[in-house]
């Protein structure tokens, strides 16, 4: 997300789950652009009692959470878990999403029958965001635009790695 005022940040959450052997989940958020002098703000933080909403699209967590609204056009994310960096924004998609392909779902892997894995991508690209970030300075206000996207990762993490190197042409051999 670009604030009005020029603040450059961003507010993920990423839920692992290996094999159901181990699941953990973590909630990101960076702020950059702040005034001169001033490092960039970077918080980072596990998540504890986390659960989905029964269509998947609501996510909830001790003290962190991003809800989709009834009509379907903006989600709100929040999260007090880091006193450097409490999060409370809201996207509200001013354009169409779009996902590539019918399900938005790419195959990876060096035999199509057998791929390593799956990914899948769907994004809002242009988004009205209303809130802030309040850190320890006072609050950033971002108040702007930005981008939303949705990404389910259904491969091991090496795995996805080596696809996303495949993909940019990153190590692959010229000829």
């Amino acid at each position: 997300m670009i604030s009005d005022e020029g603040k450059i940040g961003m507010a993920q959450i990423i839920y692992s789950n290996v094999m159901g052997i181990r699941t953990t989940a973590q909630f990101n958020a960076k702020i950059t652009g702040l005034d001169p002098g001033k490092k960039e703000l970077w918080a980072s933080d596990n998540l504890d009692k986390f659960t989905f909403s029964q269509d998947k699209q609501d996510f909830h967590a001790a003290n962190c959470s991003i809800e989709l609204s009834e009509d379907g056009s903006t989600y709100h994310i929040k999260s007090s878990l880091n006193k450097s960096c409490v999060v409370d924004l809201k996207f509200t998609r001013t354009a169409p999403g779009f996902q590539v392909g019918k399900t938005g779902s790419s195959n990876f892997g060096t035999d199509p029958a057998k791929p390593w894995g799956r990914m899948r991508h769907a994004f809002w690209p242009r988004c009205k965001v209303e809130g802030q970030m309040l850190t320890q300075s006072g609050p950033v206000n971002f108040g702007g635009r930005g981008m939303f996207a949705h990404a389910l990762q259904g491969m091991k993490p090496h795995f996805a790695g080596r696809s996303l190197m495949w993909c940019y042409g990153v190590g692959r051999r010229s000829r």
